[in-house]
């Protein structure tokens, strides 16, 4: 996926922790992120203000997809 100039050379990380590793935005502004099957990931910078409000309701976003 390509992001907008500016963010060559950033780290982004998955704020919900579904995939583990760490993605660097190429100079080109190109960058490989991904997604285990029938999952979902969110990646934003990896020092992004506010990120830590992410995933804070994965245990009751979990706890709901179990009594489907």
């Amino acid at each position: 996926m390509q992001i907008p100039d500016g963010h060559a050379g950033e780290v982004w990380t998955d704020v919900l922790g579904w995939f583990q590793g760490e993605v660097t935005i190429g100079e080109d502004g190109w960058a490989d992120f991904k997604c285990h099957e029938r999952s979902v990931s969110i990646w934003a910078k990896k020092d992004a203000r506010g990120r830590e409000e992410y995933g804070q309701d994965t245990k009751e976003i979990e706890e709901g997809v179990k009594d489907l």
